[in-house]
């Protein structure tokens, strides 16, 4: 087996209704193959476009970082 994530018994990390923590890459894609498995359903990560695409909440992208169009 794996070992125990860093957070895993930290009651400040672990409790039900707080989203999941301290989980990398390949764990969450490993989760998003096995759910999509069970669920008969099609879960996947974001693409790096994708994510930084949301990570802009719907503001246009900027094409420097002083902020000129």
């Amino acid at each position: 087996g794996y070992p125990a994530p860093p957070e895993w018994a930290n009651p400040d990390f672990s409790h039900v209704d707080q989203p999941v923590v301290a989980v990398n890459w390949v764990e969450a894609d490993h989760y998003c193959r096995w759910f999509s498995q069970v669920s008969g359903r099609n879960y996947r990560l974001p693409a790096e476009a994708e994510w930084e695409k949301a990570a802009q909440g719907g503001r246009p992208q900027r094409a420097d970082r002083r902020g000129l169009q």
